[in-house]
């Protein structure tokens, strides 16, 4: 079942003594471990997907997880929650560089 930022704000707000922060820092991370997902998963099964409203095929997918992997946990949360498109270049530029 999906649900809507609202509805986990409702419910976490009925059920518990989350603050509204907390319950966007829940969705936030929830979304972020998706994003990382589905990138794992173009790059396992070699097959595009669409992201965020975009179609990511298998290079740059793979580019990103690249970068993904290389980079501390502090900087992987920030890299996450940029938009696929900025991921991307962001790849693109660090890994032509090498």
């Amino acid at each position: 079942m999906n649900w809507t930022r609202n509805q986990v704000k409702q419910i976490l707000r009925e059920e518990s003594a989350f603050t509204v922060e907390q319950a966007e820092m829940v969705m936030e991370g929830a979304s972020e471990k998706k994003k990382e997902a589905v990138l794992r998963k173009i790059v396992d099964e070699k097959q595009h997907a669409r992201l965020d409203g975009m179609i990511v095929d298998l290079f740059s997918a793979s580019h990103i997880i690249a970068v993904l992997d290389a980079l501390n946990p502090a900087n992987k949360a920030k890299y996450l929650k940029l938009p696929v498109k900025r991921m991307a270049d962001i790849a693109f530029t660090i890994l032509a560089k090498k």
